[in-house]
């Protein structure tokens, strides 16, 4: 059975105390969960968190996240889609010996489609909010020169 991998969402401090062995920083570090507010040390889960397991790569992870639907379906489409890439990378550069690239290879590649699709969308959602505030703009200077025509 392949080994599992966790994250917990954790500050640098933490891993590095956890990794250091050092009893001082481990006393100091604290856990931060995913919405930024402060976890005890020895966190006792409440029943807003959960664990999912996903398999990204041909690695599981678990995850502990929030209770809520949403977010779990955003963790597993996530995981989908990097896996998706992947195998489309995969299919895409086959050697000529027909085996397939590294999968750090794959990775780097995914990393970086998903990088461009993610900044191509700000960048469009920037432009529309941008429009709107000319939109809005536009119609009060049109309503100001009405006014000044009128009078």
């Amino acid at each position: 059975m392949e080994e599992e991998k966790r994250f917990d969402v954790q500050n640098t401090e933490a891993r590095l105390a956890k990794a250091d062995g050092n009893e001082a920083q481990k006393a100091q570090a604290r856990t931060t969960r995913a919405d930024g507010t402060e976890a005890p040390k020895n966190p006792v889960r409440d029943k807003t968190e959960f664990t999912i397991h996903v398999t990204v790569a041909e690695e599981t992870f678990g995850i502990t996240i929030p209770k809520d639907p949403e977010v779990e379906s955003l963790h597993r489409d996530a995981a989908a889609r990097v896996n998706e890439l992947m195998n489309r990378y995969r299919q895409v550069f086959k050697n000529s010996d027909d085996t397939t690239l590294e999968p750090r290879k794959l990775l780097t590649m995914t990393a970086f489609h998903l990088a461009k699709q993610c900044l191509e969308q700000q960048r469009a959602t920037d432009d529309s909010q941008c429009m709107a505030l000319v939109g809005e703009l536009d119609k009060e200077l049109e309503a100001f020169l009405e006014a000044k025509a009128e009078s």
